[in-house]
């Protein structure tokens, strides 16, 4: 018996003539994606694996004055001077004074390295896009890009951050940090 492979629905016809039904049909896995988790104020959030560069123990961050306020100072990464953000302040949370457990997390960013100040990497976990959940709209302002999603991991949330956009600093973030420093002395 020869099958009509003709006309537009000739790649169909083909499938159908295989004989495999849906049900039948092998089961792809997803693709997962590996991120870097890490600890913020007790809170688990991550990073894609393909924006790190490196993680580093953090050693001594030399302030530099009339750097942006999230920026927490400079360190030498091999004859290498490394900008540091805070990112507890970056992220609006309250900054903590680094211990043993304090990682620099190393973005290659626009052509140049840029180190971010985390409480503790916790592992790298590969997530599928499938079980990646937008974040809830009301906790979200026109300065959120930096929010990629969540993900329900065991009996906790991971927040998922975008390397790149979590660096940028809204004019009106900056005078909202500064007033807090200001503050803070």
């Amino acid at each position: 018996m020869t099958t009509d492979f003709s006309g537009p629905d000739r790649v169909f016809a083909f499938a159908d003539s295989l004989g495999i039904s849906d049900e039948e049909a092998p089961v792809i896995e997803e693709t997962t994606i590996p991120w870097v988790v890490f600890m913020l104020t007790g809170e688990w959030y991550a990073l894609p694996v393909d924006a790190v560069q490196e993680i580093i123990r953090v050693g001594e961050i030399t302030r530099v004055p009339d750097a942006p306020s999230v920026v927490r100072g400079v360190v030498n990464l091999r004859g290498r001077v490394l900008p540091v953000v805070d990112l507890r302040v970056r992220l609006g949370l309250p900054a903590a004074e680094p211990d043993k457990n304090t990682r620099i997390v190393v973005l290659p960013t626009r052509g140049r390295w840029i180190g971010v100040l985390v409480d503790a990497v916790k592992r790298i976990e590969r997530f599928r896009p499938s079980d990646v959940r937008p974040v809830p709209s009301d906790v979200l302002s026109e300065r959120s890009d930096y929010f990629r999603g969540v993900v329900q991991k065991d009996d906790r949330l991971v927040v998922l951050l975008d390397a790149e956009h979590v660096l940028l600093v809204h004019e009106g973030e900056m005078t909202n940090m500064n007033q807090i420093r200001v503050t803070e002395q």
